[in-house]
């Protein structure tokens, strides 16, 4: 039995160099030569190149090294026998916690907007909202939006979110369904996207989601296939959102030629809110080798059927 790393847009020679510092045994990097490939059981993964999943036939377990699984899809078949599993890190989920909060304090006291004021020497104090005015609201409440949504209410944010499934999570109130999503929609300052990207969500930021809202603020941190990039320009041209701050796009990097760049109502980072670090989740990837080399339960297995 053996790893090979299968990256496609990071550097995979730092992990390779970790997990045999740990695993005290040979680690292999994608491509392997062809005699290798048979002896690959267990295979580390962020954006697999088209087809590169398939030349190894004898994998039994994927590990998604974010805590999404959509990334291994494109382009890529993978068979049903084949457990899929992702990572749950304290260290990621606080990393999210930290940028969703920066995004949402400088949008609350105006940062951005003065940030627009000082390229054209425009002195204009706003007036500004305070956390406990603040009503912050989610789309996702799994691993990631739970565990921000939380951290937010602990500080005085009034935080609510919908989920697919009943919630049960201290202090936030949470909504399910097409009557709960609209219930919490109509009483939104901000929004965050955290939910997973599945046949069921994507697209699911769109002009009738947005219709709902009244001069809200999107954050979205979820995946781009969620947002209808045409929708929330209308939305933002109609004030049913004041402005976004979008961390994933379709295409990443984005082109130098879109349109959001030089839109001044968004702020766009470069998929930056949480980024795995590969110290804090090492351990976590050798016991999910370990288990299957024995025979037990891989921890966090993805349901296939709900795709997270």
């Amino acid at each position: 039995m053996a790893i090979a790393i299968l990256f496609s847009s990071k550097d995979p020679m730092p992990w390779k160099e970790v997990l045999e510092n740990k695993l005290q045994e040979e680690v292999y990097i994608h491509p392997v030569d062809h005699h290798v490939q048979k002896d690959i059981n267990f295979l580390i993964c962020w954006k697999p190149l088209p087809g590169s999943i398939e030349k190894y036939q004898n994998v039994k377990v994927i590990q998604s090294i974010g805590a999404g699984i959509d990334h291994l899809y494109i382009e890529n078949t993978i068979s049903k026998e084949i457990i899929i599993t992702r990572i749950k890190d304290e260290k990621l989920l606080e990393d999210m916690y930290e940028y969703v909060l920066a995004v949402i304090l400088a949008h609350i006291k105006n940062v951005n907007q003065y940030h627009q004021d000082k390229i054209i020497s425009r002195w204009k104090p706003i007036s500004y909202k305070r956390i406990e005015d603040t009503a912050v609201s989610f789309l996702g409440l799994g691993y990631l939006g739970a565990g921000v949504a939380v951290r937010l209410q602990n500080i005085g944010f009034r935080v609510q979110g919908w989920a697919s499934s009943v919630k049960h999570i201290q202090q936030v109130k949470t909504y399910v369904g097409d009557n709960g999503l609209q219930e919490m929609l109509s009483s939104t300052d901000i929004l965050i996207n955290l939910l997973p990207l599945t046949q069921k969500t994507e697209n699911i930021l769109n002009r009738a989601l947005f219709s709902q809202l009244n001069k809200a603020y999107l954050i979205n941190v979820g995946r781009g296939h969620h947002l209808v990039e045409e929708d929330l320009i209308a939305a933002l041209d109609e004030e049913k959102l004041i402005g976004a701050c979008l961390d994933v796009f379709r295409d990443e990097p984005l082109p130098a030629d879109h349109r959001f760049w030089k839109d001044d109502r968004l702020s766009i980072t470069p998929h930056v809110s949480g980024i795995t670090d590969k110290h804090s989740v090492v351990t976590q990837l050798i016991k999910n080798y370990r288990n299957m080399q024995q025979g037990k339960p891989v921890d966090h297995m993805v349901n296939l059927e709900k795709g997270y």
